[in-house]
This record gives structure tokens, C-alpha cells and sequence, in this order.
């Protein structure tokens, strides 16, 4: 059912619209057969370190410093415009226009890491639709509000 209807949904969408594909895999419905078939059809795939790492590499551990080879196995094999692959407290990393950047995590203290995902997508999503910030600077300034989500109780504080 939610297969037919995101179908419907993408049948419909502008040539022009942003489709963002966040991988989210969590056991016990990760079923990685539908997430590439699904990431097919996306411009923009954002996944974390372990999720590319069961995907690209079959592994169920991330590998520090193997994130951009990740993202561009990702882009050639489903052919995404973009990709981003964010690790936590190391930062993050966004291959767009063949180019790679990657942004360093900042310490902070956290207090709860529910909802920093979500909000470090809303910012990138937000940046690169207004074509504001240069992707470097959009991935920063995605990198800064997850990390301000963490600071915070729950995931959606009042901004």
C-alpha cells in the first residue's frame, strides 16, 4: 500500500521537484532490496555511516574515512545528483556535483540525539532549495542545527 502510494506521488511530482530519499534503516524493516529500488528514485539520498556501510559494503560497522568513497558508490550505482552521509560527532559529508564536502562535527553537550537527523535534513533540504548558501556552507550550517537538536530535550524544541 505505501509503495503504490508513493508511486503515485512521484508519478505526479514537477521534473523540477527535490525528491529526498533518508534511508533510515532500523531493524526489523530494513529491507535493503526496497531501499535500492527506492533510492533509484531519488535526487538526494541521506543516509548515516552505518546505513552506507550495509549498503556499499556489506558491513555492519561504519569505517571512519570511508565516507566520500561511500557516497560516490551510492551516486554511480543509483545514480543521485547528491549524496550525504552524516557520522555523528565526526560531522558530515555531502557529494554534490561531483564535488565532495565534508564538515566537522563540533563537541557539544548532548543531551538528546532523537530528532538531530530531521533537523540537520530540514536545514540542508531548506538551503539547497533557496540556493542561499554554497553546498559547503549549507552542509555547515546543517551540521550546526543538528548539533543544536542534540543540546536540546526532544526531538522537536522550540526554536
Amino acid at each position: 500500500m505505501n509503495c503504490s502510494a508513493l508511486d503515485r506521488i512521484l508519478q505526479v511530482l514537477p521534473s523540477n521537484a527535490l525528491r529526498v530519499f533518508d534511508v533510515n534503516l532500523r531493524a526489523p524493516h530494513d529491507d535493503l532490496k526496497l531501499v535500492r529500488a527506492r533510492a533509484k528514485s531519488s535526487d538526494l539520498l541521506k543516509l548515516n555511516a552505518e546505513e552506507a556501510g550495509r549498503i556499499v559494503l556489506n558491513a555492519d560497522e561504519e569505517q571512519p574515512g570511508s565516507e566520500e568513497a561511500m557516497a560516490r558508490a551510492l551516486a554511480q550505482e543509483f545514480g543521485c545528483a547528491m549524496v550525504c552521509i552524516t557520522a555523528g560527532f565526526r560531522g558530515a559529508g555531502l557529494l554534490a556535483n561531483d564535488q565532495w564536502f565534508w564538515e566537522k562535527g563540533r563537541e557539544v553537550d548532548v543531551c538528546d540525539t532523537v530528532g538531530c537527523g530531521d533537523a540537520f535534513l530540514a536545514r540542508l533540504i531548506s538551503h539547497l532549495l533557496n540556493d542561499d548558501l554554497s553546498p559547503s556552507e549549507s552542509l555547515a550550517s546543517a551540521c550546526r542545527r543538528g548539533e543544536w537538536v542534540a543540546q536540546q530535550v526532544g526531538a522537536t524544541p522550540a526554536y
